[in-house]
This record gives C-alpha cells, sequence and structure tokens, in this order.
C-alpha cells in the first residue's frame, strides 16, 4: 500500500460550516497543526521503498481572480488581487513496490509536465503486463489524454482522434486505487 498526499498552500479555504457545532450558537474552530515532515514519516510507514515530492507554483500577474483565469479553482470564491499571486501545490509519494521490475519513484512526471502520485492495483480495464508497474504504465495512458473535458467544454475536440479522457480512462479502471493527477491544460 503507497501513501499519497497533496498540499495547497496560498488559498484561503472557508471551513467554517465544517467546525459548526450544532448544540451551541457559536462556531469553534479548531486550527490543525502539523509539518510537512510529519506528514512524509505517516506516507512512509505506507510506501517503505521510496519517497519522492514535486512543486508546482502557480502564479497570476493581472487583478483577474484566479477561477477567470482557470489557474486553480478551489472554492467558488476565488480570491482577487492586483499583485503576483503564488499557489502552490506539493505532491508527495511514498511507494510500496508491488508490481514491476525496475523500482520507481513517486510523484511521476511525464514530458508535458503532468504529475501523478498513485496509490493502488490495477486488475483491468488498462493492460498492465506482469513485469510492469501499474503507475507508470497509468502515467503513460494518461499523458496521452486529451484535456478537453478538464476545460469544461460542451464538446471534447479530440473526438474520433483516438484519444479519451482522464475520466473515461478513470472510469475503465479495474482494482483498488486512489490517485492525485495533475494535467497541464
Amino acid at each position: 500500500m503507497c501513501g499519497i498526499a497533496l498540499i495547497i498552500s496560498g488559498v484561503v479555504i472557508d471551513l467554517s460550516s465544517i467546525f459548526v457545532d450544532a448544540t451551541s450558537p457559536k462556531s469553534h474552530q479548531e486550527e490543525l497543526v502539523f509539518s510537512v515532515d510529519d506528514l512524509k514519516a505517516t506516507l512512509r510507514r505506507r510506501g517503505p521503498d521510496s519517497l519522492g515530492c514535486k512543486k508546482v507554483f502557480l502564479y497570476s500577474n493581472t487583478s483577474t481572480s484566479l477561477q477567470e483565469q482557470e489557474l486553480v479553482s478551489v472554492t467558488e470564491d476565488c480570491i482577487s488581487t492586483s499583485v503576483n499571486y503564488r499557489v502552490e501545490l506539493l505532491f508527495i509519494g511514498a511507494t510500496l513496490q508491488l508490481r514491476g521490475l525496475n523500482p520507481i519513484r513517486q510523484p511521476l512526471q511525464d514530458s508535458s509536465i503532468n504529475i501523478l502520485v498513485y496509490n493502488g492495483e490495477i486488475f483491468g480495464g488498462i493492460h498492465v503486463e506482469s513485469d510492469s508497474n501499474d503507475a507508470e504504465v497509468l502515467m503513460r495512458t494518461l499523458g496521452q489524454c486529451c484535456s478537453c473535458n478538464s476545460n469544461r467544454e460542451a464538446t471534447c475536440l479530440c473526438k474520433g482522434s483516438g484519444r479519451c479522457s482522464v475520466m473515461d480512462v478513470l472510469s475503465a479502471i479495474k482494482g483498488p486505487w486512489a490517485l492525485i493527477y495533475w494535467q497541464v491544460i
């Protein structure tokens, strides 16, 4: 079993509705305090063979909201700013190697800078050779996907080209899995 995580920094997310105590008129909010090193140590127990990290930074140089720029949409009400805005995505992957001849280190990154952190086993839907690694095969497959559905477009521009969407690939996978995938659009 692998351990995967994504830490998003630089975005304000209103969690007040989650921490409301129904028996009290006042809301009670606890601040969770942990370090990235604590999280890595916990994930390493799930994936003792390797531990890796990758960072992605998102910037905006305009005064429009992040949602309008389609850089990231974490909440319905994205923050507007007139200065450089930076969002940091930290992908963390701890691997327990169950398949494949060569050890891999997650997160995986392809030539298009798509990032995959994967935990699971593929038993069908995507062909994985007995000497191949599930995560590597999945990364190659996802890297060939179009991004039309990711852009919320009504019609896929890739239809008829033999390319499918990320959602098509994920819907086909048979077996237990969880993943974090960043597709550059």
